[in-house]
């Protein structure tokens, strides 16, 4: 049966990347998504303003030019609140570096179908992780809890919400796809900017204490369980 959604790609360079991306999921969107219009979302946080007419599957494709921050937090709370505004029942998303092998949308949605039902938070593709996957928008919406730019704008984003999630009891799973099914190049956007891969350098390092002191530890080795993240979440009333 077809989902009324559409997919998120967040793109910040290499075009060719983005096509492949896009070509990968044109198919697989026809597939399953009734999504009636554009049914892929390009936020455009690149450099350069218009790439409409770069795109492949032109009358798939819906471009978003956003306040340029280049934080994927501020991408993440655009997409996960348009899927809310329109009553999409996740939030489907893919990195620009990474295309789809036929059925890897099927087997998501299977364990969607599985979950739905219940206080799930991500369903993720196996041996890809948040390369591909679609959050819970209903986790956003009841937790009041949003990915936060200030403290991690880029890195260890999804290690900050993954540990909210699971203690506040919203399951993450995995696709049952039994092999790989999304092909990867791996942090490309680090490797073809020098200027923002040096920034990176810099800062990774404390975002990286960032987190540990907000959870005791460094992913893997996180000693608080308290919910509102050390402080840096208001407390419900």
């Amino acid at each position: 049966m077809k989902q009324r959604f559409r997919v998120y790609i967040p793109f910040a360079e290499n075009i060719q990347l983005l096509n492949e991306c896009i070509d990968s999921l044109a198919p697989q969107m026809d597939a399953f998504s009734d999504w009636e219009g554009a049914k892929i979302v390009v936020i455009n946080n690149s450099p350069d303003e218009r790439i409409d007419h770069l795109l492949n599957h032109h009358e798939a494709v819906e471009v978003w030019r956003l306040p340029f921050t280049l934080s994927h937090a501020d991408e993440g709370n655009w997409m996960i609140a348009d899927a809310l505004r329109s009553g999409q029942p996740f939030c489907m998303t893919i990195h620009t570096d990474a295309s789809l092998k036929p059925g890897a949308m099927e087997w998501l949605l299977k364990k969607y179908e599985e979950v739905k039902d219940t206080k799930w938070s991500v369903i993720m593709s196996p041996h890809g992780g948040h390369i591909f996957c679609a959050y819970n928008v209903e986790f956003f919406n009841k937790e009041g809890v949003w990915f936060d730019p200030f403290l991690f704008p880029f890195y260890y984003m999804d290690n900050h919400m993954g540990r909210l999630m699971m203690l506040r009891g919203w399951k993450e799973y995995l696709a049952d796809n039994p092999e790989p099914l999304v092909n990867h190049k791996s942090s490309h956007f680090l490797k073809e900017n020098p200027v923002f891969c040096q920034k990176n350098n810099i800062a990774f390092k404390h975002h990286g204490a960032i987190y540990a002191e907000i959870w005791g530890g460094l992913p893997g080795h996180e000693k608080s369980v308290d919910i509102y993240a050390n402080g840096t979440l208001p407390r419900k009333q």
